[in-house]
């Protein structure tokens, strides 16, 4: 298993004023590392954290990765802290390279 911090996305819609109020937290979460089946960069994420919408104590500098999880037939995505490469070399280890379920 291996720690992550995840993106969590909170936005509130108020139905009666029709707007929409952006909060975004974070979390820590624990993957199985045999269930990842994808790690891509997310742009996305980084836009929101230049635009100020990313807790503040976040650094500016923060890259987010997009893991794509199988749990058993269920594909499930996390937006987590972190850049994609350094997030392979850990669910990969170091040295050892193989194709992750693709």
């Amino acid at each position: 298993m291996i720690k992550f911090v995840k993106l969590v996305n909170d936005t509130y819609f108020d139905q009666m004023e029709r707007k929409r109020y952006p909060n975004y937290s974070l979390e820590e979460v624990w993957v199985n590392k045999a269930n990842i089946v994808k790690v891509e960069r997310n742009t996305s994420a980084v836009r929101l954290l230049e635009s100020g919408h990313l807790p503040s104590n976040l650094n500016k500098n923060h890259e987010f990765s997009t893991i794509t999880l199988d749990n058993c037939g269920t594909m499930e995505t996390l937006i987590v802290v972190g850049e994609a490469n350094g997030i392979a070399t850990r669910v990969l280890g170091s040295g050892n390279k193989v194709l992750l379920k693709g």
